[in-house]
């Protein structure tokens, strides 16, 4: 089986679990975290998401495997901001 080389790996670290904070570990990236009121969280002013990380990471990897695509073939899809909508669903649990 072949083994695939990694161009890039990113590492992070997360403390104190979703009302916590994060960072990468080159500095590039860092944010406290706070669960949102809707799940029954805190809610802190000025606090990120797990989900709005992971979205925000997933549309740009998008956006980009379109923009590589475009290098082989004619863009078949307008050139757009791309929206990603991360969503967490945990029927009768409430995080803290």
């Amino acid at each position: 089986m072949d083994t695939i080389k990694p161009l890039f790996t990113a590492t992070a670290t997360a403390t104190g679990g979703r009302n916590g904070h994060t960072e990468a570990s080159d500095g590039s990236v860092r944010g406290d975290l706070s669960v949102p009121t809707a799940m029954g969280g805190p809610g802190k002013p000025g606090t990120t998401t797990p989900e709005h990380l992971f979205a925000a990471g997933y549309a740009a990897c998008f956006g980009g495997a379109l923009d590589a695509q475009e290098d082989s073939a004619p863009r078949v899809i307008p050139a757009a901001p791309w929206r990603v909508e991360a969503i967490s669903v945990l029927p009768g649990h409430r995080l803290r």
